[in-house]
């Protein structure tokens, strides 16, 4: 009874993940991309799974005729980063096509902002509460949930997480 005392914000955050999440999901019935940049990073993930992860020397299907090295215009991360984390969950048995990992991956991102939001809420003010209501805004911030819904799989769903992280540690070391 004292755990559930001490960590009462615990249900209440699943609530609030769970329902960023299910926002965030909407656009995935769908089953498409949105926009058009995130066709260029599923092709380049494609590449680099199918092609031992290396990406193309000159990708020609991009400012055609003459093409472009892909290292030149484009964060190799947000390439490689969800190229390895299919590789990684289809070697523990996950049964899905990388296009519907990236529909979803955005999703996932997202859900993670938000709870890595709650942790920013609650060192900046030392108070559970504050924790809560910030990860509920970010959960249902519509110009954060356009970043981070199913289908838009662009560099944005994965710094998300990685923006919220940096704040949570920099808040962790001025406070210490």
């Amino acid at each position: 009874m004292k755990i559930i005392k001490k960590n009462w914000w615990i249900i209440p955050l699943i609530f609030i993940v769970i329902t960023g999440f299910w926002i965030r999901c909407l656009p995935a019935r769908f089953g498409e991309l949105q926009a058009l940049d995130p066709f260029y990073f599923l092709r380049m993930g494609e590449y680099v799974l199918s092609h031992n992860f290396q990406l193309p020397q000159r990708d020609m299907l991009r400012y055609s005729p003459y093409g472009v090295d892909p290292w030149l215009v484009e964060y190799p991360l947000p390439v490689y980063f969800p190229a390895v984390c299919y590789a990684l969950l289809t070697g523990l048995g996950l049964k899905m096509h990388y296009l519907h990992f990236a529909i979803l991956w955005p999703a996932v991102m997202g859900t993670l902002a938000v709870l890595f939001g709650f942790f920013v809420g609650r060192e900046l003010f030392k108070s559970d509460f504050a924790g809560l209501f910030t990860s509920f805004f970010l959960a249902v911030t519509p110009a954060f949930i356009t970043r981070t819904s199913a289908g838009f799989f662009e560099k944005e769903p994965l710094s998300a997480p990685f923006i919220m992280l940096t704040i949570y540690f920099f808040l962790k070391a001025y406070n210490s």
